[in-house]
């Protein structure tokens, strides 16, 4: 045990809390306590605990501590739970075993010496196995700043070929625009862009169209059949890597929104002109050039160190499934 590792106590009873912090206390703990399920998922969703002590038969109804202990094991998978009861049930003890904690124990005088050791090796183990989620969150950022600096690296190396990619890249965009205006605004300001562009007049339209793959969906909200934003969430649902646009009616109220995979992002306001739709497209497409050019790069090296790849890809995939 190192000293301050957290403990969190989670019992309906005063007293039995009271004891348990206490005693846990005294041994070097740093112990929260809560007194109700809604309490203890309140503690758990703010911080990370090593260990928690969760009575089954918390809110003062047999085994209502059985929903806390799945929260618990689901939300935050790398908590060690040990489950303590005032009853001898079967049947509690072995759901909660199903769920995954580490052992039943009786609220009894002379089983607390059992129940410290059971503790103290739950953080035993927890600290045995490679320390805390924030060390894992550590050394996922320096896995991934590594990876950049790599990629960074092989931009001077493979610069020929990321030439290349960019000079064939022709992003393919499309527009869902009812309103006749803004598409006779639009045509002159889209001649002469390298842009693979389809159209869409409603909402329907363009979620069928949608479904031929675009790197950049560009709506506008208020459409006569579906609202703009509903067709973007569809869109990133199916693909999360499209780019997506939602704008509005001009004016001094209007605005242009970036979609990424189903949420809003980044606001621009007032949308006055449709010149400053063009621009915001821009954008979006030099980051498409620049998420181009790196796949090609990747591709190039990974040609060359495969190996290195499927080593990184699967420490990769296995810190981001002990974090999440």
């Amino acid at each position: 045990m190192a000293k301050g590792d957290e403990l969190l106590i989670v019992d309906g009873t005063d007293a039995h809390r009271k004891v348990f912090v206490d005693t846990f206390e005294k041994m070097g703990f740093v112990c929260s306590g809560a007194a109700s399920d809604p309490e203890a998922r309140e503690r758990i969703s703010a911080k990370f605990f090593p260990a928690a002590l969760v009575d089954i038969d918390l809110g003062g109804k047999a085994s209502g501590g059985l929903d806390l202990i799945r929260y618990i094991k689901e939300r935050s998978g790398q908590t060690a739970v040990i489950a303590v009861t005032s009853r001898r049930s079967f049947e509690a003890a072995v759901e909660a075993f199903r769920l995954g904690v580490d052992d039943v124990v009786i609220k009894a005088g002379d089983q607390l010496p059992h129940l410290k050791q059971v503790v103290e090796a739950a953080f035993t183990r927890y600290h045995a196995g490679g320390g805390s989620s924030d060390l894992l969150l550590e050394v996922r950022a320096v896995l991934d700043d590594a990876f950049a600096t790599m990629l960074e690296l092989a931009r001077h190396v493979y610069d020929e070929v990321s030439v290349a990619a960019l000079a064939n890249f022709k992003p393919r965009v499309l527009f869902v625009e009812s309103d006749q205006a803004m598409i006779q605004a639009l045509g002159p300001l889209v001649q002469g862009k390298n842009w693979e562009i389809e159209a869409a007049i409603n909402g329907g339209d363009g979620l069928d169209k949608s479904e031929r793959g675009f790197d950049l969906v560009v709506v506008r909200d208020e459409l006569p059949d579906l609202r703009g934003s509903m067709i973007l969430k569809n869109v990133q649902a199916r693909r999360a890597e499209t780019y997506g646009l939602l704008y509005t009616s001009l004016g001094e109220n209007g605005s242009i929104v970036h979609y990424n995979e189903g949420r809003s992002g980044d606001v621009f306001r007032p949308f006055t002109d449709p010149r400053q739709l063009i621009a915001r497209i821009d954008a979006v497409v030099d980051e498409l050039m620049l998420r181009q050019r790196d796949r090609s790069i990747i591709q190039a090296f990974r040609s060359r160190h495969d190996e290195f790849f499927r080593r990184y890809a699967e420490l990769k995939l296995r810190i981001d499934r002990a974090i999440d």
